[in-house]
C-alpha cells in the first residue's frame, strides 16, 4: 500500500499529494487518540462531554494539516508544524472560550 502512495505521489501535482497525505495518514494517527480518549473518559464518566469536544475541535484538524503541510512544502518542516500547531491552538481557545454557547458546560453539568 505504501508503494501505491508513492507512486501516486509522484505522479500527482503537490495539493493532491497533501490531500491524499491527509486522508490516509491523519485518520490512522487520530483512530487510537480517540479510542484511548474514550477509554479514559468512560472512567471517569464524562463520556458525553469528550464526544462533545470531539464534535467541535475534529473537524478543523483537516484544515491545520493541510495549512501545515502546505507550509512545510514551500518553506521548511519547523514553519508547517508552527502554522499547524497555531490553528489548533486558536481551535481550542474558541472551543472553550465559547463552552457555554456550544453545549460543552451544559455536558459537562450533566456528567
Amino acid at each position: 500500500m505504501l508503494m501505491t502512495i508513492q507512486n501516486l505521489l509522484n505522479q500527482s501535482p503537490e495539493w493532491m499529494a497533501l490531500l491524499v497525505l491527509i486522508a490516509a495518514i491523519l485518520p490512522l494517527i487520530l483512530l487510537p487518540v480517540v479510542f484511548l480518549g474514550l477509554l479514559g473518559a468512560r472512567q471517569k464518566q464524562k463520556v458525553r462531554t469528550y464526544l462533545r469536544f470531539l464534535y467541535l475541535f475534529l473537524p478543523w484538524l483537516p484544515f491545520a494539516a493541510l495549512a501545515g503541510l502546505y507550509m512545510m512544502s514551500v518553506a521548511n518542516i519547523a514553519l508547517g508544524v508552527t502554522t499547524g500547531l497555531a490553528f489548533i491552538a486558536v481551535r481550542l481557545y474558541f472551543v472553550f472560550a465559547n463552552a457555554s454557547n456550544n453545549g460543552l458546560n451544559a455536558s459537562l453539568r450533566a456528567a
